[in-house]
């Protein structure tokens, strides 16, 4: 029997306890008091029972309200749970291609370093070459001036003993010239 089957059960016999006191009158006999007596405590206990099995119904109702509740709220930590994992699952994955990307990235800074370095030091034998054909130039270019100066020296010897052949040639010719004229 439900519970609502106990309550309409447990109305209709208030109703008919109401209709027997009505019934009764003002001045009740020792025996309607007993039955009216033994009716109420018969009630009384119906009532407690029904209170007792609608505790118990409110009871695996709210044990099932809770049940289902707990179970939504589990599908909803498990929900989470598994955001959680893909986060977690695609966190890993870019950290470990940021990780590539660095070790990449660390690698052709290397190569760069390595390239830099090799250019500086042919930078530095280059310029090291660069210097010593300069000293070269200048040591050349110092022979050349030292020779030209020796040749200028020479062209002034050489013009003098051309300026002495000349003069020599022209006193001869007025010597010639002089004593020639006295004879």
């Amino acid at each position: 029997m439900s519970l609502q089957d106990s309550f309409k059960s447990l109305t209709s016999d208030l109703d008919k306890l109401n209709a027997r006191v009505k019934s009764i009158g003002s001045n009740p006999s020792t025996a309607e008091v007993k039955e009216l007596n033994q009716i109420v405590s018969l009630l009384s206990g119906r009532l407690q029972s029904l209170n007792t099995e609608q505790a118990n119904v409110l009871m695996e109702r709210r044990a099932g309200e809770a049940a289902a509740k707990q179970a939504a709220i589990s599908a909803h930590g498990n929900d989470i749970m598994r955001t959680i994992n893909g986060i977690t699952t695609t966190l890993r994955e870019k950290n470990q291609r940021l990780r590539a990307e660095q070790e990449q990235l660390v690698n052709s800074v290397d190569q760069q370093r390595q390239i830099l370095s090799s250019n500086q030091a042919n930078f530095r034998n280059y310029s090291k070459t660069l210097q010593n054909k300069m000293e070269l130039l200048a040591t050349r270019d110092r022979m050349l001036q030292l020779s030209q100066e020796r040749n200028v020296y020479k062209k002034k010897v050489i013009y003098v003993l051309f300026a002495v052949i000349i003069a020599l040639l022209v006193a001869i010719i007025a010597a010639y010239s002089f004593f020639n004229k006295k004879k």
